[in-house]
């Protein structure tokens, strides 16, 4: 593993754990362009409010959206489920899949200044001394173990650099599956 055993405090560190990375889900035949979007859109059972939160021109725009809409009776008890399909959704995208599981065994935090203590853990002065939830750091550990593969893995090739660790990108280790395909990476 690349990432050891350290805690991802931001997600700036690794950008495409933010919920505002755009990663299409397609869910109930709407293209949601973050998951940020179909979380927000979720909340409605109204498909024309779910059609103008996917429309919308950034994940912060959705999000204002959809603190505005009508809200679905059971949006208290099932919130967290559909974050947790929102995720598996996203995760499901080989790449992605593979960066999350790139993480290993890091704690994944998603630390933030806009005071967000149940999805994340504030570090501002206000709330410094108030321990988050960080229920958005604890969904996607959840969906990184779904992720890591069981039994034996087949042999795999890596491009190491020059202190000879495999080549990360954000701690994303590249993989090929025969020696040509690695030489052609890196001779493209």
């Amino acid at each position: 593993r690349c990432m050891g055993n350290i805690k991802i405090n931001n997600f700036e560190m690794a950008p495409f754990l933010s919920n505002f990375y755009e990663s299409p889900i397609e869910f109930d035949g709407i293209t949601y362009p973050t998951n940020e979007h179909f979380f927000q859109a979720m909340k409605t059972f109204h498909v024309a409010e779910r059609k103008l939160i996917a429309a919308a021109a950034t994940p912060g725009a959705a999000k204002r959206l959809g603190r505005k809409t009508q809200l679905r009776p059971d949006w208290e008890e099932i919130k967290e489920d559909i974050m947790l399909m929102g995720l598996r959704i996203k995760f499901s995208d080989p790449l992605l899949k593979a960066k999350l599981i790139a993480t290993g065994d890091a704690e994944l935090i998603e630390g933030n200044h806009w005071h967000d203590n149940t999805w994340g853990d504030c570090y501002c002065d206000k709330c410094k001394n108030i321990k988050g939830k960080n229920m958005l750091g604890k969904l996607l550990m959840k969906v990184r173990e779904e992720c890591k593969p069981t039994g034996p893995r087949p042999m795999k090739w890596h491009i190491f650099n020059s202190e000879h660790h495999p080549l990360c990108w954000d701690d994303f280790a590249i993989e090929f599956d025969t020696k040509e395909a690695a030489e052609r990476f890196i001779y493209s």
